[in-house]
């Protein structure tokens, strides 16, 4: 109930929902509040970000604009948030009320909180219509609609691949050899915290002039961001729907989270993630651990809670060998996938530098032929490696590639299951034709 004297200031107000924001309009007296940033704390309780603002006639009369009143972060279910922020707002319109304040913002923070809680509506799992095959925003790496993680150390090539894939996205066109197949032509949106536009327009040339392409796409789109996602989400989604974009780049977590090892902050990161519409795949840039960051050979992971690592669809981890100044290999190692068969051998992206006119062209390298990157490959992309030079028996594999026997038997026992391998009568492994 409202306080007494200001029940008649009262109706019910028009509500929207665009993704996790919430907006209440009272337009009989001119008056919206709006819940952003909505997310669930440590313990579980919902906060948000809460603005009240009174609406004014706009410029020659075309649409109301909204001018602040006042706002707070409140824990929707907490008294004393919605009791003093109503006690600043009766004193703010003190000499002309505007609207049963108390009532208000309870009916705002009480139905945001139960909507925010129980989710979409509730389906017939077998009524839901689905395509057999999974889908891809690019072929064998990156599932359409899903959050893909790209993570490494400094200078390993992540930003650079990161617009390649963007490029690819915006043209419809293969690169790298092959590696970097876009499933369709569509339009890219590039996040970045790290540097400038120039800076990304430069690689945006380059990489176009190695296409043989006379002018960029005017499909790929930047913008520079300073804060962290969860605090412009509403922006971000009203950009998605503008520019029509299906593929997002975020370079990188690190900075667009906010904490990578806070618990709330992560999970805000990847519940505006999940708000975006379901056809929009996301390319996601992470550093790698400090203890991944000095290891040569097993696989690292990327920096920040485990629960990062969990909310990756499919993880790729990058490593570089700059080959000579006008040169640099990148292996992508496939460290984690939700759906579908885990890559064993590494994709190699090859990047070469034209000195004189500047553009960079991509192509396709074997990452088992490079003794740096090879080192961080899995067991089974090793013992390939040797059978593909011919038959070998269980111990010659163990002396020439350093894995132990133990390790060489389970590995070919796993490649006869699979169908790639498989073992004569006089012991010696070969190569399934």
């Amino acid at each position: 109930m409202g306080r007494k004297g200001y029940e008649h200031l009262w109706s019910e107000p028009r509500e929207r929902r665009d993704g996790d924001d919430f907006t209440y309009t009272w337009a009989d007296y001119r008056v919206a509040i709006q819940l952003t940033n909505v997310h669930t704390g440590r313990e579980g309780r919902v906060y948000a970000d809460l603005e009240v603002c009174v609406l004014t006639g706009g410029e020659n009369g075309h649409g109301p604009k909204a001018a602040l009143l006042e706002s707070a972060r409140v824990d929707l279910a907490d008294l004393r948030d919605r009791e003093q922020l109503e006690r600043k707002l009766r004193f703010r319109t003190e000499d002309q009320p505007l609207l049963d304040w108390d009532r208000a913002l309870l009916h705002a923070m009480w139905t945001t909180k139960k909507s925010f809680k129980q989710g979409s509506e509730i389906l017939v799992l077998a009524d839901v219509p689905f395509t057999p095959d999974l889908e891809w925003a690019f072929t064998e790496i990156a599932p359409k609609g899903d959050a893909t993680i790209l993570y490494g150390d400094g200078q390993s090539g992540k930003s650079l691949t990161a617009m390649t894939f963007a490029l690819a996205h915006v043209t419809g066109q293969t690169m790298a050899g092959g590696v970097i197949r876009p499933a369709k032509r569509g339009r890219a949106l590039y996040l970045d915290w790290e540097t400038d536009p120039a800076k990304h327009a430069r690689r945006l040339q380059r990489l176009t002039a190695g296409l043989h392409l006379d002018i960029a796409p005017k499909t790929l789109f930047y913008q520079r961001w300073h804060g962290r996602l969860a605090e412009e989400a509403r922006a971000l989604r009203h950009a998605i729907d503008r520019y029509e974009i299906d593929l997002l780049i975020l370079d990188s977590m690190f900075n667009a989270c906010g904490n990578t090892l806070d618990t709330e902050a992560v999970s805000q990161f990847f519940g505006v993630l999940l708000s975006l519409p379901t056809w929009v795949s996301k390319l996601i840039i992470a550093h790698i651990s400090a203890e991944g960051a000095r290891t040569t050979k097993a696989a690292a992971w990327p920096a920040g809670l485990r629960q990062i690592w969990n909310q990756g669809r499919s993880n790729w981890e990058l490593r570089a060998d700059p080959v000579g100044e006008d040169q640099v290999d990148v292996a992508l190692y496939h460290r984690k996938v939700n759906e579908g068969a885990l890559r064993a051998r590494p994709f190699g992206v090859r990047y070469r530098f034209d000195p004189v006119g500047g553009e960079i062209t991509t192509g396709q390298f074997d990452v088992l032929g490079n003794q740096l990157l090879a080192a961080k490959s899995g067991p089974s992309d090793h013992v390939l490696a040797v059978l593909r030079e011919g038959g070998a028996t269980a111990p010659q594999i163990a002396e020439e590639t350093g894995l132990s026997p133990d390790l060489v038997r389970a590995t070919l026992s796993r490649l006869k299951r699979n169908g790639f391998a498989e073992k004569d009568a006089d012991g010696v492994w070969r190569l399934v034709s």
